[in-house]
């Protein structure tokens, strides 16, 4: 306590704990009020014994970053419950509570079922085929999206498993190369590249060769710092 100058014994860790979850209640109630479209991050994998936390994160749509990735700053918690399942319902319940103009950050679900009904467009049904026709008069759009989804996994696809290096960036510009036909995609491909440069003058102000962009890796190196302990398999 003396480094905010207030002369008392330092409070256990339960208190400190319980500070830290009214806080995040706070949070939550604070901003009842939301209006405009929201970008909402769904996860409902946080698990308390045999019950399972619904956490929804959102920020306004004005809001989005375009030179760097969304970092927990960006955005604010807009609900947290517990149940002992969540199902699609429940959860379209419970956003459909914070706001009916949120959107869900599942494009890409849709523009791959999408390509996959066009290609296999002949072998439909009829009925299928005239209740389906929508996909063809936008087949421009879909194969603008579906090019997007493929640079942008291309880009997460190296980051996740390499992290962010100068090998990287050059590999990622490589792969790139050939990509963007449409305007869109060509600036998005355009942004890609101002993004890798901001990481590039992150890493060279902090002195960093190398820097982890994926929670998949700080997870892996866990399971291999977990299994090191472990005695050697058929071995007592």
């Amino acid at each position: 306590m003396g480094a905010i100058g207030l002369r008392f014994r330092i409070p256990s860790h339960n208190s400190i704990r319980n500070w830290a979850c009214k806080c995040g209640y706070f949070r939550v109630n604070c901003n009842q009020v939301r209006e405009g479209s929201h970008v909402v991050y769904v996860d409902e994998s946080i698990v308390f014994g045999s019950e399972k936390n619904l956490l929804i994160l959102g920020f306004p749509t004005h809001k989005t970053p375009l030179d760097r990735s969304v970092s927990d700053s960006d955005v604010e918690v807009l609900y947290v419950g517990i149940s002992d399942s969540w199902r699609g319902e429940s959860v379209a319940v419970e956003l459909g509570k914070i706001n009916k103009n949120t959107p869900i950050i599942n494009i890409f679900s849709c523009v791959s079922w999408a390509k996959n009904l066009l290609s296999s467009w002949e072998t439909l049904p009829v009925e299928v085929r005239e209740r389906l026709v929508f996909l063809q008069e936008q087949q421009g759009l879909i194969d603008e999206l579906s090019e997007q989804h493929f640079i942008f996994t291309c880009v997460c696809e190296l980051l996740k498993n390499k992290g962010f290096s100068a090998v990287t960036k050059s590999e990622i510009k490589e792969r790139l190369s050939g990509f963007g036909k449409s305007e869109n995609a060509q600036k998005f491909v355009a942004a890609i590249g101002i993004y890798l440069d901001t990481l590039s003058e992150s890493c060279d102000s902090l002195a960093l060769e190398n820097c982890v962009c994926s929670s998949d890796i700080i997870e892996g190196f866990f399971c291999k710092f977990n299994r090191s302990g472990e005695p050697p398999k058929n071995q007592p």
